[in-house]
């Protein structure tokens, strides 16, 4: 509460700072665009809006951390790598300086008056040569101006080096840029003494953090040492191609399930249209007239250049950064948020004007704005807000219905209850566990509930480990009698077995130290997805259709091929398909018979290795089974499987009845293994 004390208050000044850095990346990115594209006032205005509109941009820019930072630093950057290119060589500001030093240095003195030319001189025309003496002073004028900015340019570079590990991608940028000035100019000199000055102030500022890194880890980046505080993982193309989907959504969204589809529907519009016009762009760029200075009358080829080429370097570290650790973020695209915005508002400038007369394209260009502004506006109110509204419920009466009553006490806080929804998820699916909380005292700020999902076969689907409502609604805030609703999300992976029953546990832990746990009972069904049209719903390449008490049909079943050598097991699967309810827990017998029918080998256990018990099937549920056969000496010849359900409790076998509905003896279904 304010005035602000202590910690609280350096967060609030931090905050300050952020929004400061926020809004200097917004105006770096209106002067980026007029830079590159100075005659078009509406499209630097189109940039800065899509940069200032942007619903993860405002929320970055107004929390603690350093992309808003990084993006300011690196646009500023980007616009001066821009300048340095654009400012070089002979264009109409240097040769209205050049002959303004020409003409001074033709004068024999100061007291003398300086002779008159009476010739007319156009601004566009050739530049009469200078003399010698007035050559050198115009070539130093040349070879050195533009010093300040390249001194600001490496006193921004070293402060970019600093904010994110991303920065050093600019300093190839800015080699490029100075490499195109030297292209422009042909001066040598002029290259190393803008070179010097940029990374030698560069390195003093920034230099000595990746120097300590070498000392302290050997590793500049420290890169061995921030991989080991993290998950490493290795994906697929597949897996690739849907996280940089994800990337794509969250570039304009904070949090995942911010914003309807339509939003992304309306945003991936616009970028196929910006698409449009950067091939149309392109396509003039190739196709400019030989001798021509600019492929379009009002854009700088160089510096559309560099604002491409530091994104598409950006956007390849990210990939890189991917393949290594779960980093599925667009705010890691902050950085080149400048260059992104801009060559997103020229392609739908390009991209409509290849649709509409010109001035119905502004008017689209200038709605697209206004839909930016919209967005942006309205998601702190419809989005935010709630998000971040404080988890508290009127009292314990207010705790859903639905809730599995739990009533226990962890120290300072009580549970009330646990509730899980939905009661049925498939693969992919994100399964809600809430805990309902009440503060007995305001609780220690280390309290933290490990919430886990276990199948009833004994295998973890997912778990979170966090701090009650900590992201909202700390602990250490809580007041005593507050009711805390405190949701947790558990993704189902893709490749999850399923179907399977599930159950929850709440570990409640105070640092490291348990005080406690809680279970909810069998609450989740993970259920399978239909098989698609036309294909079968169980892959048996064996097809049996035998019925067991008129209620399972056993479909069919597969073996491996090649069968197992000796001492391998033989796994069989079986390819149930529910009629009707079963009231009572069955057990899978699996029995293996030699040719002389006696008995070898058997692999008894319960459907689904446990996790689907058959009191919870469902009609026309259809299970894959499958049953480890261990052999000690391989299958003989005419080896055959007797299979079927019974009871656990007494032994009792669940009828089996042919195609003619005459009971099989033994209750048993007889499967060929090998031939006679």
């Amino acid at each position: 509460r304010f005035p602000y004390r202590g910690s609280v208050l350096a967060i609030h000044v931090v905050r300050l700072l952020t929004v400061i850095w926020g809004m200097g990346a917004i105006v770096g990115a209106y002067h980026l665009a007029r830079e590159i594209v100075p005659g078009r006032p509406t499209l630097a205005l189109a940039a800065a809006a899509f940069t200032a509109f942007n619903p993860h941009f405002i929320f970055i820019s107004s929390v603690v951390n350093n992309d808003a930072c990084a993006a300011c630093l690196c646009t500023w950057v980007l616009w001066l790598t821009v300048r340095l290119v654009q400012r070089t060589g002979t264009g109409p500001r240097d040769l209205y300086r050049l002959r303004f030093v020409s003409k001074c240095s033709q004068s024999p003195s100061r007291g003398r008056p300086m002779q008159q030319n009476t010739t007319s001189e156009k601004v566009s025309g050739p530049e009469t040569p200078p003399r010698t003496g007035a050559r050198s002073v115009i070539t130093r004028v040349k070879r050195y101006q533009g010093l300040s900015s390249a001194a600001i340019l490496g006193i921004l570079l070293g402060l970019a080096l600093l904010s994110k590990m991303s920065a050093l991608a600019l300093v190839t940028l800015v080699g490029l840029a100075l490499a195109l000035a030297w292209w422009r100019e042909r001066d040598v000199e002029a290259l190393l003494v803008r070179g010097a000055l940029v990374f030698g102030l560069a390195a003093l500022l920034g230099a000595w953090w990746y120097v300590r890194n070498w000392v302290l880890y050997g590793d500049p980046l420290a890169w061995d040492v921030w991989l080991s505080d993290i998950a490493e993982s290795s994906i697929g193309p597949l897996e690739l191609v849907r996280q940089l989907g994800h990337v794509a959504t969250s570039y304009w969204s904070p949090y995942d399930g911010l914003f309807p589809a339509w939003v992304f529907w309306g945003l991936g519009l616009l970028a196929l249209v910006a698409i449009v016009g950067w091939l149309r762009m392109a396509r003039q760029i190739v196709q400019r007239p030989a001798g021509a200075r600019e492929p379009l009358a009002a854009f700088s080829t160089a510096g559309l250049l560099l604002a491409g080429v530091w994104f598409v370097m950006l956007f390849a570290s990210l990939v890189k950064y991917m393949l290594t650790t779960p980093s599925d973020e667009g705010r890691l695209l902050f950085p080149g948020i400048a260059a992104f915005s801009l060559l997103l508002a020229l392609g739908i400038d390009l991209g409509i004007g290849w649709a509409l007369p010109r001035r119905r394209a502004q008017a689209a260009l200038l709605a697209v704005g206004v839909g930016t502004l919209a967005l942006g506006a309205l998601t702190p109110f419809f989005a935010i807000v709630p998000r971040y509204a404080l988890p508290l419920l009127a009292s314990a009466e207010a705790v859903p219905t639905s809730a599995f009553p739990v009533d226990e006490t962890f120290g300072d806080v009580h549970l009330l209850g646990i509730d899980v929804s939905p009661d049925e998820a498939g693969r992919g699916d994100t399964v809600w566990v809430t805990l309902y909380w009440k503060a007995l005292a305001p609780p220690p700020d280390d309290l933290r509930a490990v919430v886990q999902v276990w199948t009833l076969g004994g295998r973890l689907i997912g778990q979170q480990d966090m701090t009650p409502a900590g992201e909202i609604y700390p602990p250490d805030l809580w007041q005593p009698g507050d009711v805390v609703r405190d949701p947790y999300g558990i993704s189902i992976d893709e490749n999850e077995s399923v179907p399977a029953m599930c159950w929850t546990t709440v570990r409640v832990m105070l640092g490291d130290e348990l005080l406690g746990s809680a279970s909810l009972p069998a609450a989740l069904r993970l259920k399978a997805s239909p098989p698609p049209r036309g294909e079968m719903a169980y892959p048996a390449d064996r097809h049996q259709a035998v019925t067991l008490g008129h209620q399972v049909v056993l479909e069919g079943y597969t073996l491996p091929d090649p069968l197992p050598a000796a001492g391998e097991p033989l796994t069989v699967t079986l390819y149930w398909r529910n009629v009707a309810p079963l009231l009572e827990d069955y057990v899978v017998f699996v029995h293996l018979f030699d040719g002389a029918g006696h008995l070898i080998a058997q692999g008894d256990g319960p459907p689904m290795n446990g996790d689907y018990p058959t009191t919870y099937w469902m009609p026309d549920d259809v299970l894959a089974d499958p049953h480890i056969v261990p052999l000690a000496n391989g299958l003989p010849a005419g080896a055959r499987l007797q299979v079927g359900l019974y009871r656990l409790g007494d032994g009792a076998r669940l009828p089996v009845y042919d195609g003619t509905d005459e009971r099989v003896p033994n209750d048993a279904i007889v499967l060929n293994v090998t031939a006679d």
